[in-house]
């Protein structure tokens, strides 16, 4: 519980659908979020005993000037703001909200969403992602108050190679795969074929993070063969993906 004021606040909304608080002789005070646009006019069935509070020239104060209820004006900027966590994973064409650590609980600030890559996701005024393609995007939220957090967000498919890279290093290559979300302890195995058709060489490399970072030998033109292996299971979880080197 939080006090504002010379009144306590019992309870702090954020849905306001008609009938929403009907009925509840209980409720006497409330502070309603500057990012509330709405509320029926029917949310309340005991306005006038009620303390609204919220941030002067918001629209719950226009609410509460409209319903006769009680406004207090608050001032709390946001003191202290980050994401829940530093990295998320989730697959393409997904909505979700990365959830956030905010301090006071109860502020008056407005934040700012925005994506580095709106090609890989986007995100709504009210924090909301739609996920769309493969990369990795940074979610940032910045407050009226001048605080930021940032959140990397990386969209993937389950189960899949998503890029597969190699460049020539002398009698090596150094191969960068990344994949879509796979289960703990699944391989990435890299097979390199000459012209013939005939394997060269082979590896094995360990995912750390969906990532593989590694080398293979090579001796003139190869194609180099990659697919993800469940040693749990034994069997691949991919098709071979390809490339020429």
């Amino acid at each position: 519980m939080s006090e504002f004021g010379d009144g306590n606040i019992t309870a702090v909304l954020y849905d306001f659908a008609a009938n929403a608080f009907a009925e509840d002789t209980k409720l006497s005070s409330a502070y309603i979020p500057p990012y509330v646009t709405k509320i029926e006019n029917n949310s309340f069935s005991y306005p006038a005993k009620m303390m609204v509070y919220g941030k002067s020239g918001s629209y719950a104060e226009e609410y509460a000037k409209s319903r006769n209820m009680k406004f207090s004006a608050v001032d709390a900027p946001i003191t202290g703001i980050s994401f829940a966590e530093s990295e998320v994973f989730a697959d393409r064409s997904k909505t979700i909200v990365l959830p956030m650590n905010i301090t006071p609980e109860f502020d008056t600030d407005t934040i700012t969403f925005s994506s580095s890559d709106e090609n890989v996701a986007t995100v709504k005024e009210n924090g909301v992602i739609n996920t769309k393609n493969y990369g990795t995007v940074t979610i940032s939220a910045s407050t009226s108050g001048g605080k930021t957090a940032t959140c990397a967000l990386r969209v993937l498919s389950d189960g899949t190679i998503i890029k597969f890279e190699a460049e020539k290093n002398g009698d090596t290559a150094n191969v960068h795969i990344e994949t879509g979300i796979v289960p703990a302890g699944a391989v990435v195995y890299i097979a390199a074929y000459d012209r013939d058709g005939v394997l060269t060489s082979f590896t094995a490399a360990d995912l750390t993070d969906y990532t593989v970072d590694t080398t293979i030998p090579i001796n003139g033109a190869r194609k180099l063969k990659a697919f993800i292996w469940d040693p749990k299971i034994l069997k691949p979880l991919t098709p071979a993906k390809e490339i020429n080197i």
